[in-house]
């Protein structure tokens, strides 16, 4: 109740600040007390997000979508004074281009607020993830399939995924080791060891390997290791789903993951297309595409939850297929300890 208080104030204190009239402070207020996070991260983005669309689609805008009473054009009575504004013809797109900000910034403040989940959350978002994993069925289209190929093919010809330097991450492994502990500690996983030798990627030289042959002599042999389902934070609408690594093939994926990026990122035909480590590029691509709707992007819900392996034997090269197969886990266990 105390950090509900607190979002409340904080909504007023910028609504004063933006010189939103009272009576709007007055009705936020009252819902948000008997709603609570709901309103807040749900009702009022939705409003938020069909000034959006309106004026995406230049079309008459909607906003029926939104728990908001509206007057007879159809407008919001909740900041109707701003709405009012921004739908009048007459208004300067300066000016509408404020008013809309403002709109904008009372309406998605929260919507990306994170909070705590119940379990029922929780248990849903795993048996969510579940099912998709058990649904995920790779559609053989051939003309796509074997564009996309092409382009992988062409992109990755010259790259030798054998050729990586390994690292560990900061994230967490499934193991729960410590980052520190990372670079002391293994266990030796064959399938990994026959294309990614230990000898040559877990040790810096030979005098290395001379000094701490018995890591390796005294790991603990792993036949199929396995990655661990965890939910973190994410926003209002639930948490994310994500699978901490064993450290041993986490190891290697990073350098893989490594050489991927530098290349895709300087390639000729993805330079200045797909970029990992500057946003600047995508903001600016964004931005242009907002104004001529020239270039648009793509976002599959929990798209990292459907990828399947069989399609990526279909479009990647054989050497990239033998490393990636090596270094990926293909059991994962759940919280309640089921795989």
């Amino acid at each position: 109740m105390d950090n509900l208080k607190s979002l409340i104030l904080f909504w007023n204190h910028l609504a004063e600040g933006l010189e939103i009239p009272s009576k709007d402070r007055v009705v936020f207020t009252m819902r948000a007390k008997s709603e609570g996070l709901p309103f807040l991260c749900n009702e009022l983005p939705r409003l938020g997000k069909a000034l959006d669309s309106a004026l995406i689609t230049g079309e008459q805008p909607d906003y029926s979508v939104a728990r908001f009473k509206t007057n007879k054009s159809g407008l919001p009575l909740f900041l109707g004074s701003l709405f009012a504004v921004i739908h009048n013809p007459n208004t300067s797109v300066e000016i509408a281009a404020t008013y809309i900000k403002r709109v904008r910034q009372l309406t998605m403040l929260y919507y990306k607020l994170e909070v705590g989940y119940d379990t029922h959350t929780i248990t849903k978002s795993i048996t969510d993830f579940v099912s998709r994993d058990s649904r995920l069925i790779y559609c053989r289209d051939e003309y796509h399939i074997s564009n996309v190929r092409r382009l992988v093919r062409r992109v990755l010809c010259n790259v030798n995924p054998f050729d990586i330097i390994p690292r560990h991450g900061s994230g967490a492994v499934s193991d729960k080791c410590q980052n520190q502990d990372k670079w002391h500690t293994f266990d030796y996983v064959p399938r990994l060891d026959a294309v990614f030798p230990y000898t040559d990627h877990f040790f810096y030289n030979v005098n290395h390997i001379s000094e701490e042959l018995e890591k390796l002599t005294e790991a603990s042999i792993v036949e199929e290791p396995t990655s661990r389902l965890v939910t973190v934070p994410k926003d209002s609408r639930g948490p994310r789903i994500i699978c901490c690594e064993p450290k041993e093939l986490m190891y290697i994926q990073q350098g893989l993951m490594k050489i991927l990026y530098d290349h895709i990122e300087s390639f000729r035909l993805t330079k200045g297309y797909i970029n990992f480590n500057d946003q600047t590029i995508n903001q600016r691509l964004a931005k242009s595409a907002s104004k001529d709707a020239g270039l648009a992007t793509l976002d599959l819900s929990e798209a990292s939850d459907r990828v399947s392996w069989d399609l990526i034997k279909e479009v990647f090269p054989s050497n990239w297929v033998r490393a990636l197969s090596a270094s990926r886990t293909r059991y994962i266990v759940l919280p309640d300890g089921n795989k």
